[in-house]
């Protein structure tokens, strides 16, 4: 396969896990013949500008792997805030991101792999929910009632490692950093219809029983639900399906 594929690893405070994920989705690259594409490794500091040492060897992947880049925030910068850069920087026709956690099986990424040029939207949903904790699972299932609701898709997850065409995501209006952006990306393609078709497809998790998640703590919950807020006044208010441009 001759398409041109950027995925878009972030990483913050990885220091254990993002070789182990590069390991992951080449592998997973080398499996479904795709040899066309680049590693675009995003990180950023924590508050206090100190780092574990995940820069660093963010910088030495990419002169093990002329493949691999290496773009660093030297600042505490949100995922929303990256996944815009890597769109930014992005070479690919196809634009796909898989977090630097180590989270993510291989399987999961060449389901989604097998399915690319085959619709304009693949998106991958949890088949094995258990591996997450009680709280997190429940705390999934109201978010992801909340954006069926919003959209009316009828979905079954939105914020897995999904797969888009790199010039669509160029011209949506991406602004928001937190949680909420996957979902703001997907309900607004193909509300648009910048995007006119999706594929659904099973996506793994390697259980990570001593892991902790920030993501659904303190503000970024309530910035989640301003934004959330947001995307149903355009889209169920306004009716506002359109591209600004």
């Amino acid at each position: 396969m001759n398409t041109k594929l950027t995925i878009m690893i972030p990483v913050y405070m990885e220091a254990e896990n993002i070789r182990a994920t590069i390991d992951t989705v080449i592998s997973a690259l080398n499996k479904t013949r795709i040899d066309d594409y680049e590693l675009l490794i995003i990180d950023c500091l924590r508050p206090n500008g100190s780092d574990d040492g995940t820069p660093a060897i963010a910088e030495q992947l990419a002169k093990e792997n002329t493949k691999i880049r290496h773009i660093h925030n030297n600042s505490c910068v949100n995922l929303g805030y990256k996944y815009r850069q890597g769109i930014k920087e992005a070479r690919g026709e196809y634009f796909m991101m898989v977090p630097g956690d180590n989270e993510t099986e291989e399987q999961a990424v060449i389901n989604v792999l097998e399915k690319l040029g085959q619709a304009d939207i693949i998106i991958p949903y949890t088949s094995n929910p258990q591996v997450r904790s009680l709280s997190r699972r429940i705390t999934a299932k109201v978010y992801l009632f909340i954006c069926n609701i919003i959209s009316g898709l009828g979905l079954k997850y939105y914020n897995g490692i999904n797969l888009h065409k790199t010039e669509a995501l160029r011209k949506l209006p991406l602004k928001i950093d937190n949680l909420a952006y996957s979902a703001d990306i997907i309900i607004r393609s193909l509300k648009s219809g910048l995007a006119k078709s999706y594929i659904q497809v099973p996506m793994p998790l390697r259980p990570q029983p001593d892991r902790k998640t920030n993501s659904f703590k303190g503000n970024n919950v309530v910035d989640a639900a301003f934004s959330l807020l947001g995307l149903f006044w355009d889209i169920r208010i306004r009716g506002w399906y359109k591209i600004q441009k």
